[in-house]
């Protein structure tokens, strides 16, 4: 059906695969109340942290946005944005990719 060309597809495959390796991270990123990592975020995000959890827990929070949770220092994500390259028409491409709504 070709809705849509190959590098639009691309850039869309790249940002898809971004936000899996970011939600991959975050449940790694292990919490704990006593721990100086689980003090830190609730000092930080002025939430308590009453059991162990992950980063990704803490994203299901409705009043905890993903900007405010990578700005907690020890867990900034250590890549923001990359190149990607794809072929278009035979031809290697490269393109930005971004993971928006990040301040650091």
């Amino acid at each position: 059906l070709k809705l849509v060309n190959e590098s639009r597809y691309a850039i869309f495959s790249a940002k898809r695969e971004a936000v899996e390796h970011e939600t991959q991270r975050l449940a790694q990123l292990r919490f704990s109340r006593v721990g100086a990592l689980g003090e830190a975020a609730a000092r930080e995000l002025n939430v308590p942290i009453t059991r162990d959890l992950s980063a990704l827990d803490l994203l299901k929070r409705p009043e905890l946005s993903y900007a405010q949770i990578v700005a907690v220092p020890s867990i900034v994500p250590t890549k923001l944005s990359f190149t990607g390259t794809v072929m278009v028409n035979g031809v290697p491409t490269q393109f930005p990719v971004t993971l928006v709504g990040v301040t650091v």
